[in-house]
């Protein structure tokens, strides 16, 4: 009998969601979303022909609780304001597990950059280790251009630093009505991800390493 993962009420919010194009035409996305109450984020490294909502090979988890996540929010500010070849990172743990069992023991699960590079553009990567690395560069919307008056903004960083500086707002006021929601309500009106749960097994892994279940 295959043993079922529990149910998990996700929302994820498609609005923050950075892609990055491969050369090998596969691409990645950077994810945002709360995970039964929680803020998280997570990396699919790999998109072409994926099957499987839960590739434990080739997917990265950064989970949060919101003090955190706020302290993520104060990093990226000071990113936006900083000097190009800056960088800021967080390191997340989580529970190791040993032949499937959760122990007090805790493994580095992932590391969150963020920083800018030496063009002046912000980026946000998730790494973990034995997974792909990916940086998610934040720049403008293809379908909009802007300008002051009537001359366009051509600089990168410049722009980027604007699409920055929306991208946090966004996820300032997403991430803010959402605690509101889960402190009102235990996480009301979730978006079920019981098809995923209920149809994907884990990949067989060394279980002395670190599972991403449970933690928050």
């Amino acid at each position: 009998m295959t043993q079922q993962r529990p149910k998990v009420n996700m929302v994820k919010f498609a609005p923050l969601t950075l892609r990055k194009q491969y050369d090998d035409g596969d691409y990645g996305l950077f994810t945002v979303s709360v995970r039964n109450g929680y803020p998280r984020f997570t990396v699919f490294t790999t998109n072409k022909n994926r099957e499987a909502a839960f590739d434990y090979n080739t997917m990265i988890t950064a989970p949060f609780d919101y003090n955190s996540f706020n302290s993520f929010v104060k990093l990226f500010e000071k990113v936006i304001d900083s000097k190009p070849d800056t960088k800021f990172k967080i390191d997340c743990f989580n529970a190791k597990y040993v032949d499937n069992k959760r122990t007090d023991d805790i493994v580095l699960q992932s590391t969150v950059n963020i920083g800018k590079d030496a063009e002046g553009i912000i980026y946000l990567a998730l790494i973990a280790e034995g997974k792909r690395k990916v940086k998610f560069e934040i720049e403008p919307s293809r379908w909009h251009k802007l300008y002051v008056g009537d001359e366009p903004v051509t600089d990168k960083a410049e722009l980027s630093k604007l699409a920055a500086e929306g991208y946090l707002v966004t996820l300032k006021k997403l991430m803010g009505n959402q605690l509101v929601v889960d402190s009102m309500n235990n996480n009301a009106n979730p978006v079920s991800n019981d098809k995923a749960a209920n149809n994907t097994t884990k990949p067989e892994v060394d279980t002395s390493t670190l599972k991403e279940d449970d933690l928050f």
